[in-house]
């Protein structure tokens, strides 16, 4: 979290996507700025979500997480409602049956949806060029040659008339590629941003630097919301469960603390008593919940081998000096940060209000 907040100090964002959350849970957590929405199913697996500006905390209608692959955000505006879907696809290899439980968790949560669709994430699919009968569906800025997952995506996007937002605003081939391989011989365009009202759009752009250790390069969108008020309607997050062992052991010392002043009166009935252990563990919880976790401050020598990284990793050419130099920073910063990774910072909406 630590690193996604410093990285998030130069990014000029409103809502963020995230895929590979790696946490097991379904939460929504206020953090500073920002609320944490997301749903993992293992520890350490797959995982989605996003991270929303604080000051828009009265436009969330809701938060569903429908696996651990697709979750769903419905935001409130006074003129219109927008449901976000962000999605992480199975890989190349994954099997045909897993790809359709994928596709139909999506149809779930398009179900759920209240408003104008945005369906968003990596979908490790490979569009390639357009062809003549998908002008309706896609533009001509597309990257790369075509494969069977993004002939499937194609397929689901005719079939339920969404636009691949990220392929009719003109930019540069450089531009448009957002994954690459490790050693940075091959890139592809696997990521995208697709919806049912492609008007709301009046940009996307690929971010070509991150300090995040990350193959996957951002894609921000900016969608115009002219003279729009931010909504009255209440946002109620979930309760969330007691996710850490700091917690756990919070709950069950105030419980053992409280149990101990819980007396049973002369002339008491057992639904009077009851009522009071009721009490002691729902205090208990909820002083656990709100228990403060100390935060990691970045050193400014962290901050500094940050900035170094960042420079490095962007230039264009690096000779082997150079590269072993940025592996070892890679290797120190995160070893200064000793951060828990909360996911792949990879789609960004603005909001513009002009």
């Amino acid at each position: 979290m630590i690193l996604l907040k410093y990285s998030l100090s130069n990014i000029k964002c409103d809502i963020i996507g995230l895929s590979e959350i790696r946490r097991k849970g379904n939460e929504i957590i206020e953090e500073g700025n920002h609320i944490f929405c997301y749903t993992g199913e293992l520890q350490g697996r797959h995982g989605v979500g996003f991270l929303i500006k604080k000051q828009y905390k009265n436009n969330i209608e809701n938060y569903i997480g429908i696996s651990d692959r697709v979750c769903l955000l419905n935001m409130k505006f006074e003129k219109v409602t927008i449901s976000i879907i962000q999605v992480y696809a199975p890989t190349s290899e994954a099997p045909e049956e897993e790809v359709e439980v994928f596709y139909n968790q999506i149809d779930e949560a398009q179900n759920l949806a209240r408003g104008k669709l945005i369906l968003m994430g990596d979908f490790n699919a490979k569009i390639g060029q357009r062809k003549s009968p998908e002008n309706s569906i896609m533009g001509p800025y597309c990257y790369g040659k075509r494969n069977n997952r993004g002939g499937r995506l194609l397929q689901y996007a005719l079939t339920n008339k969404f636009t691949i937002i990220n392929t009719i605003f003109k930019k540069k081939v450089k531009n448009l590629w957002t994954w690459t391989s490790p050693d940075r011989k091959y890139k592809n365009q696997i990521d995208y941003i697709l919806s049912n009202n492609p008007k709301l759009f009046t940009n996307i752009e690929v971010l070509k630097n991150s300090i995040f250790p990350s193959d996957h390069r951002l894609l921000r969108g900016t969608l115009q919301l002219k003279n729009l008020r931010k909504s009255r309607a209440t946002f109620r997050g979930t309760q969330t469960d007691l996710s850490n062992e700091a917690k756990r052991q919070s709950y069950l010392k105030a419980l053992i603390d409280k149990s101990k002043i819980i007396q049973w009166e002369n002339g008491e009935d057992v639904e009077s008593f009851y009522l009071k252990l009721e009490m002691a563990i729902k205090q208990s919880l909820d002083s656990a919940r709100s228990m403060k976790i100390s935060k990691n401050i970045l050193t400014d020598e962290t901050k500094h081998l940050l900035r170094k990284r960042i420079a490095l990793q962007s230039k264009p050419s690096k000779n082997k000096e150079e590269k072993k130099e940025l592996s070892s920073l890679y290797k120190t910063t995160n070893k200064m940060l000793r951060w828990t990774c909360i996911g792949r910072l990879s789609y960004i909406f603005i909001f513009d209000y002009s």
